[in-house]
């Protein structure tokens, strides 16, 4: 054989190495995968070449059989362990081996929009609005739309641009994500920084479920639709930690140093601070032994806070639970017995003035959960723990901050999201889910599994019935709803203010209770299914007061919510006829005690009922944004149901996140977490592993659109 033929193939090789190190560099899976086949192919050349051409005599051959063949083997390892290496330095840890899969993504036709129905799953009501076409453009809140690439080969457009769905060839994904709430994203970004590639599968035209900052009311005004406090999230490793590096990506809070203020009808007011000896001072104000009860008990919650962190941001049957924690803890057995009671029962027990205790219950139920309900004793204590400890905490920039940077993180390491995409059947294979079906008729498959935050009450039904075990339909079926929010916002010219023990102030929040028996009356309000507008119990937000860029200068938003029933008498779709009553009610509420709200004052307004809420988002069963009632019923492993409260559902490869999921409802972060946990573990690894791992380099920076 030509002896320059050697040194050849040995110089191809290196070009093939750098190749292969080039396509990791730049993201493309494809063109590594592709490399690292024609490395092998090539290897196996030399001996082949030899054996059939190269030979001079039956003794060469006898060579090439018994040294070329054999080394040729042992040499494949190189490209493999070449593309491995490559893949953990530039694109983060290799996959697992998966069993074979369904793996191509079929695009339809393009249709007109007219003709897309998005209808989520069964709901009282459709609306009738058409549908725009399904695109890769991820409308977000803040600023001009963001780019999302439809491939890691392809760098994102310089302006927003239909796209169409990635190409079976070019795109596989590992994991399908129906839904893109805030759970869902931050499981994504565990699950992306391991190095499996993620789809994000969105029905709306925005990403961010609950979490997202829109312009409802007129162009400039930026309002978070949902929820805007993000003060428990502040307790999960992912902030409390920066887990993910988000700050790197512009993640930042505000502080206000006035939390929240109570004016009440008799003209006195209660304020928090974020400095708790202003706050102590307020209650004082009404009793010294009120002032005190406050100092103990949030230094009592303070010494097992930990404790119930704990259990919060770990799986279901991942740790110990909450009582085997307290066992090991001095005071113990006292929190045994105050989680088991009511936040009712012990704010009265521990407070003697009504304002101080009507204060207590607005805080403890800032979960939606009513305070007299049995085992919401640690409410009394956590939540205004958490907002002394935090103030009103809100993302600089709206709530949709939060799901903007942690979809940009998804992108960089590899992610894509679509939006228009309204998932509406899994598709079940041998008893596994291998990808879902959108209502537009587009099917996407997972190589490893599907995770899903699409309502229980509505998952139920994407499946055959006999996919499901008896006990997880009769979990779905007992599901409750809850106490349900009817929410009105607002543009404005002034702020609103209220009369302060020294002058007017102008908090980010307001809180309204007439009375303390108030708060224990909702219930029955909820039960005949009538709207309470003469003494409705409320939250106002002004987002502007702590950050005014989420309007235009000197123009401020506000966010009045209301806790009204979703069941009226007349049936839910009677919300149609009354919402725009409701609303003026709750807004002339808000005008006894800031007066300065007059209507020439009020620019637009935009109103949602529980029903409205429920047609916004599918995951707002019966108007419901916690997912569902956070009782004794569907708490811990009883949520979803019964057995399944581990983040696996019944179909093989099939992963539930969101507010149905422990820790339940809120911005907390809790259940998207808690998800990628489990699922890293059955994948063999850890999220403390991926959370340890460099970062990889970013093969592509999503930019903003002109």
């Amino acid at each position: 054989m030509d002896t320059h033929f050697f040194p050849l193939m040995t110089a191809i090789a290196v070009v093939l190495i750098a190749v292969q190190w080039y396509c990791a560099w730049h993201g493309s899976q494809q063109g590594l995968n592709l490399a690292t086949s024609i490395f092998v192919a090539f290897i196996w050349t030399v001996p082949i070449q030899y054996y059939f051409w190269g030979c001079a005599a039956c003794e060469d051959r006898a060579f090439a059989i018994i040294l070329l063949f054999p080394a040729a083997f042992i040499l494949t390892v190189v490209p493999i362990v070449s593309r491995a290496f490559a893949r953990w330095y530039w694109l983060g840890e290799p996959r697992p081996s998966i069993p074979a899969a369904p793996a191509k993504v079929e695009a339809p036709p393009p249709v007109p929009a007219a003709q897309v129905e998005q209808k989520p799953p069964p709901v009282p009501a459709e609306t009738s609005e058409p549908k725009p076409q399904p695109t890769a453009v991820a409308s977000f809140n803040l600023k001009p739309d963001w780019i999302l690439a439809t491939s890691s080969d392809r760098k994102p457009p310089p302006t927003p641009a239909p796209a169409s769905d990635p190409k079976p060839s070019a795109d596989r994904f590992d994991i399908i994500i129906a839904g893109a709430g805030h759970n869902s994203l931050v499981a994504a970004a565990y699950l992306s920084k391991a190095g499996y590639r993620c789809l994000v599968l969105e029905g709306r035209n925005i990403l961010g479920g609950n979490v997202v900052t829109e312009e409802l009311t007129l162009p400039g005004f930026r309002h978070d639709s949902c929820g805007t406090a993000h003060v428990i999230l502040q307790d999960n490793p992912l902030i409390r930690n920066d887990e993910l590096g988000l700050a790197d990506y512009g993640l930042e809070y505000i502080q206000p140093e006035i939390v929240c203020h109570m004016p009440f009808l008799d003209g006195a007011c209660l304020t928090q601070y974020h400095d708790i000896e202003r706050t102590i001072g307020q209650f004082a104000k009404f009793s010294r032994k009120d002032a005190d009860a406050y100092r103990r008990m949030i230094a009592e919650y303070e010494s097992v806070k930990p404790l119930f962190d704990a259990v919060s941001y770990t799986p279901v049957g991942f740790g110990k639970s909450i009582n085997d924690r307290l066992a090991d803890h001095p005071d113990g057995r006292k929190w045994l017995r105050r989680q088991a009671q009511s936040a009712w029962e012990i704010i009265r027990d521990n407070f003697e003035d009504d304002h101080c205790r009507s204060f207590m219950l607005w805080m403890a139920f800032q979960t939606v959960t009513p305070p007299e309900w049995p085992m919401t004793g640690r409410l009394a204590y956590s939540l205004v723990w958490g907002r002394q400890r935090w103030s009103w905490c809100i993302p600089k920039g709206g709530s949709g901050v939060l799901t903007e940077i942690l979809m940009r993180f998804i992108q960089d390491h590899g992610g894509v999201a679509l939006t228009n995409k309204m998932v509406q059947r899994l598709i079940v294979e041998n008893g596994r889910c291998n990808g879902v079906e959108c209502a537009d008729g587009s099917s996407y498959y997972a190589e490893r599994a599907v995770l899903s935050t699409i309502h229980i009450k509505h998952l139920i039904d994407m499946a055959p019935r006999n996919a499901w075990p008896d006990d997880f339909i009769a979990g779905v079926e007992t599901w409750q709803g809850g106490p349900t929010l009817f929410v009105s916002h607002y543009a404005t010219t002034e702020p609103m203010t209220f009369g302060g023990d020294d002058g007017p102030i102008t908090p980010i929040a307001c809180a309204m209770l007439s009375e303390p028996t108030r708060a224990l009356r909702m219930g029955y309000d909820f039960a005949r299914g009538v709207p309470n507008v003469e003494e409705p119990v409320l939250l106002a937000v002004s987002p502007t007061i702590g950050d005014p860029s989420q309007a235009p200068p000197g123009r401020h938003t506000i966010k009045i919510i209301g806790m009204q029933p979703y069941d009226l008498k007349e049936g839910p779709q009677h919300w149609d006829n009354i919402k725009d009553q409701v609303a003026d009610a709750n807004l002339n509420w808000l005008r006894k005690f800031s007066p300065n709200l007059t209507a020439d004052k009020i620019l637009a307004r935009t109103v949602e009922s529980p029903l409205d809420l429920e047609r916004r988002n599918p995951h707002n069963w019966h108007g419901s944004c916690h997912g569902g009632a956070q009782n004794a019923a569907q708490t811990g492993a009883l949520r979803p149901a019964a057995g399944w409260a581990q983040h696996r559902m019944p179909i093989t490869n099939l992963y539930q996140t969101g507010s149905t999921t422990h820790p339940g409802g809120s911005i907390s972060g809790g259940p998207g977490r808690n998800a990628a946990i489990v699922m890293l573990t059955d994948f063999g690894r850890s999220l403390e592993q991926v959370v340890a791992k460099r970062a990889p380099r970013r093969s592509h920076v999503t930019t903003p659109a002109d």
